[in-house]
């Protein structure tokens, strides 16, 4: 099924999933399809299994035993690869099951596995529960379960805390794969940058620190705090000088972290300095680790 197939039967015949208690997997599930299909009024009516017509036509999810449901045998569920980290095999639920169906058409190969380990971290969670406390996924997914409502609670129905709660995850997923496209740019700025003496340097602030380029040191870029700039070094092995901590500053610092993995500068050109005195402290050191 094309995202274009997907918009039709959503928009002409509506989407289902179960009723009663809902939790992340079909909340999520129902953001994505939003999502991929740019309509965020569709709502999917929530019935029971023995409510669902014979001859629907639209899109079931998370019930039905279809091609978006992971309550079926064992031996028709489709599971994650295990990648031997502890977490074991981990079933493809809904929202899994429909990030896997639609996501390669709908972004690149680098932008579906920056996002994969959110679905999957959801995934794990709907199918594991409440062993898994640490990820933020699973903060996430317990967050989402707090808007199911109260036993008591007659001020809504459950249909509509159940759309608020798919405003929510919308908006959640909508920022993750946004953020997932900017690092995307980041990268392939990151990469067109070039090195000059050992640095590079940037004049928009970001997280440069998340890729390397053989060859240089230390990166210099304006704090995203707009309160100066900063320098970083590339390799962790190589720290700023303990001598910048411990005796005397270079011209210009503001703040030197504790840990020497970055240091804040009053101007571009002070850091660059700075920069430059740490190239060549560590020049012969650098050129021997990139042998």
């Amino acid at each position: 099924m094309t995202i274009k197939e997907l918009k039709e039967k959503a928009s002409n015949y509506g989407l289902i999933t179960h009723d009663g208690i809902f939790h992340a997997d079909d909340v999520f599930s129902t953001a994505l399809i939003q999502l991929l299909i740019d309509d965020n009024t569709i709502y999917p009516k929530r019935l029971g299994i023995m409510n669902i017509p014979g001859n629907f036509e639209g899109i079931i999810y998370d019930i039905g035993g279809g091609e978006f449901d992971h309550h079926k045998d064992d031996s028709l569920n489709r599971y994650y690869p295990d990648l031997n980290d502890g977490r074991g095999t981990i079933k493809l639920c809904s929202f899994g099951l429909l990030w896997d169906a639609f996501a390669e058409e709908a972004y690149d190969s680098d932008i579906k596995s920056r996002v994969l380990d959110f679905v999957k971290d959801i995934d794990e969670y709907d199918s594991r529960g409440y062993n898994l406390m640490q990820s933020s996924a699973s903060s996430i997914s317990r967050i989402i379960s707090c808007y199911n409502m109260a036993w008591d609670d007659e001020s809504e129905s459950s249909d509509e805390a159940f759309n608020e709660a798919v405003d929510i995850a919308r908006s959640i997923l909508k920022h993750k794969i946004d953020n997932a496209l900017a690092t995307s740019r980041l990268k392939d700025c990151f990469y067109k940058t070039p090195i000059e003496n050992r640095m590079k340097i940037f004049d928009r602030s970001g997280q440069w620190n998340m890729f390397y380029e053989r060859g240089c040191a230390i990166i210099v870029s304006p704090s995203t705090r707009k309160d100066g700039w900063i320098i970083r070094p590339v390799i962790r092995s190589f720290l700023l000088p303990k001598t910048w901590v411990e005796k005397t500053q270079p011209y210009g610092c503001l703040y030197i972290d504790p840990n020497r993995s970055f240091a804040r500068f009053n101007s571009k050109e002070n850091a660059i300095k700075a920069a430059t005195e740490f190239v060549n402290m560590v020049s012969n050191i650098y050129s021997l680790f990139q042998k």
